[in-house]
């Protein structure tokens, strides 16, 4: 499977934009899917591998290896969790007012925006839109 993401994060007043197409796989994981897929320079995350959990109204992003985080995506929901980088640890807080999931066994979309505070400080708004097709 191909997976694209295009995405925008505003911090500080600045726009940054993110787009990349890596491999990634996809499997039927209870009532959704999982994407897991390697991170790589251009993500800045090289040595971490990211699995994203996709439900109708739910993601779930969790990434392992050099950082390793967990964040839980609900619209109209607060979840706090911890960040571990190489420079410590983090309390994250997210929240999102839009997850919309449309993924079967070949492939689809979804699309999400989330608020990150870090330590308790608002710090980003943040939008994604991501591609699955087969090879």
């Amino acid at each position: 499977m191909f997976l694209k993401i295009q995405g925008n994060r505003m911090q500080d007043g600045e726009e940054e934009k993110v787009e990349f197409v890596t491999e990634a796989m996809l499997r039927c994981e209870g009532e959704g899917y999982c994407l897991e897929y390697n991170e790589s320079s251009v993500t800045g995350m090289e040595g971490t591998k990211t699995m994203i959990f996709l439900r109708p109204n739910e993601v779930s992003i969790a990434r392992v290896g050099r950082n390793n985080s967990h964040l839980m995506l609900e619209p109209g929901k607060k979840h706090v969790t911890l960040y571990e980088t190489e420079a410590g640890v983090l309390s994250m807080g997210v929240s999102s007012d839009r997850v919309h999931v449309e993924m079967t066994e070949t492939g689809g979309q979804a699309e999400f925006d989330y608020h990150l505070e870090i330590n308790d400080v608002p710090t980003s708004d943040n939008y994604f839109c991501m591609k699955v097709w087969e090879v």
